[in-house]
């Protein structure tokens, strides 16, 4: 009977404990009411961070190239195994860094034979490239095609080998995106000669519009900037890229430049505004001026 007592003592005791004990929920939310328990609710977070795995990528560079004298020779830069490059933001860039026999003022190369100079070109794509320049850019897997020209002996060429080293760069960099950075536009009432004062950027700081020759800016009728002979040259201010300029004339006819440098002109016979020598109107002798100019690139 002692017994029996006893059990039933130390049940209602665990009882109690339990009954005292307070409940808790997820989150760390504690929630404590034993005199007038009512339903509760409490917070739980789920959370996971996913971190893109890092680029991997195996860029070949041809080992030489032997040039020919009668014709072009075509070597290719390869990227294989590519992964993880757009997902980063990132992309390979294969810069020619040097040449032993050259310098980065022009896109000609020389090979020598002690001081018997040969002279020869590298093509990448459709453009010649010099030392400095970039020659091939990846995010993906791909090849491209580097065209060595056939090589120019001197007028007294010398028996042996005519030889230059070439060092290539290999680096994974930012994605860069092009975008709108500033509008230019004219500003101010008629002028004779246009000065800076009739010059207004969107967004300042970011690139400058410089004059040469003798330019007029005519507000009304809304011309902008118009005469003969004279040229308008596109800027960027330092710690930007112009990738692109896009000119507009009194008419919203449009000519792209997407080369540096970015220039506007006209003739001493023709006030038709050219980019690279073309019309921006088609060569209709239509364009009374040039009244924008759109920038395009991107904050180094």
């Amino acid at each position: 009977m002692k017994k029996t007592r006893r059990f039933i003592s130390a049940v209602m005791a665990l009882a109690m404990v339990s009954v005292l004990a307070p409940m808790s929920a997820f989150a760390d939310t504690v929630v404590d009411d034993t005199n007038n328990p009512a339903p509760k609710t409490a917070g739980f977070d789920v959370k996971y961070t996913y971190t893109n795995p890092a680029p991997t990528y195996t860029v070949t560079i041809p080992a030489g190239v032997t040039l020919s004298d009668s014709e072009s020779v075509k070597k290719s830069i390869k990227a294989e195994n590519v992964k993880n490059m757009e997902e980063n933001g990132k992309k390979i860039v294969v810069t020619l860094n040097a040449a032993t026999n050259d310098n980065d003022t022009d896109t000609t190369f020389h090979a020598k034979n002690g001081e018997s100079d040969a002279t020869y070109t590298i093509t990448a794509g459709t453009t010649a490239v010099k030392v400095g320049d970039t020659v091939a850019e990846f995010t993906d897997d791909g090849s491209v095609e580097l065209a060595f020209s056939k090589i120019t002996l001197p007028a007294k060429p010398v028996a042996g080998d005519y030889t230059e080293t070439l060092t290539f760069g290999i680096s994974v960099e930012e994605v860069k995106v092009e975008t709108l950075l500033t509008t230019i536009t004219g500003a101010g009432s008629n002028a004779r000669i246009a000065t800076s004062a009739n010059v207004t950027y969107s967004t300042e700081g970011i690139a400058t519009l410089t004059f040469s020759g003798t330019v007029s800016y005519q507000a009304s009728p809304a011309w902008g900037w118009w005469g003969y002979g004279w040229t308008a040259t596109v800027t960027p201010a330092e710690g930007y890229t112009i990738t692109k300029c896009v000119f507009y004339d009194d008419a919203n006819r449009t000519a792209t430049d997407s080369e540096a440098p970015f220039v506007v002109e006209t003739t001493e016979e023709d006030k038709t505004p050219r980019i690279n020598g073309t019309p921006i109107d088609g060569g209709k002798s239509q364009s009374k001026g040039l009244k924008k100019i759109e920038v395009y690139g991107y904050a180094n």
